[in-house]
């Protein structure tokens, strides 16, 4: 599966990997006091039967 450009503003759009059967969902959550970015990870497996055109709907 291709990662989705789509721009939704009011959303935080996820940076999706796939990892064999699963999806590895990260998403930027602000800075700490040092600086440094905070990252949410997240994995994620679909449900048995779900095509491509759901998955994508879920993982956005």
């Amino acid at each position: 599966m291709n990662k989705s450009n789509v721009n939704l503003p009011d959303f935080k759009i996820p940076n999706v990997d796939v990892r064999g059967d699963a999806y590895r969902i990260r998403v930027s959550d602000g800075y700490d006091s040092n600086g440094k970015q905070k990252m949410r990870y997240k994995t994620w497996h679909p449900e048995p039967g779900m095509t491509e055109k759901q998955i994508k709907n879920e993982l956005l």
